[in-house]
């Protein structure tokens, strides 16, 4: 690390199911209570950072040992409607993700792990298969909630056209819970 530190995904998963215990009691126990729509970013789940692959996240924390935290099982069982994922390729090389990280980039402090493409490029993998669906499928199953509806859209489309594309979904969730 730039900063004679280097990172901790066990820590760092201790740390989030911390936040999700306090997002749960603050925000989405009410909004549950009431019967509302919960649409949440790729922020909402974490885990496609933290959680152990043997291959490229040797360090990371065992999935059942995430599962279990009392903060995701809290996540898990109550869950977001919806969650919005914004990703690139699922097959992204090195070339093509830097290529666009330049383009993007510009002026902005970057973290170690924004630093880190192999990382960077293994994370973006868990966003745009199903990796993250059988996550809750698993965590939901395990803690009694509801697993949410997953929609995906382009890091390659522009800023203006993720908009409409995302403004389009939520015309959509809104229409469906109308009816």
């Amino acid at each position: 690390s730039a900063y004679g530190d280097s990172s901790n995904q066990i820590s760092a998963a201790l740390a989030h199911q911390a936040y999700r215990t306090d997002e749960f009691l603050r925000f989405r126990k009410p909004l549950r209570e009431a019967r509302k729509i919960i649409v949440r970013s790729r922020s909402e789940e974490s885990a496609c950072y933290q959680i152990q692959d043997k291959e490229n996240l040797p360090a990371g924390i065992p999935r059942e040992q995430y599962l279990s935290l009392p903060g995701h099982k809290v996540a898990f069982g109550n869950p977001p409607t919806h969650i919005f994922i914004v990703h690139g390729p699922e097959n992204w090389s090195v070339g093509n993700y830097l290529e666009l990280k330049r383009k993007r980039t510009v002026g902005r402090s970057l973290d170690d792990y924004e630093k880190d493409v192999d990382y960077q490029l293994f994370v973006n993998k868990r966003y745009a298969t199903n990796w993250l669906e059988g996550l809750y499928e698993e965590g939901c199953k395990m803690h009694g909630g509801k697993v949410p509806e997953i929609t995906r859209f382009d890091i390659y489309h522009s800023k203006e056209q993720t908009i409409e594309e995302m403004t389009q979904k939520i015309r959509e969730i809104l229409i469906k819970s109308l009816s």
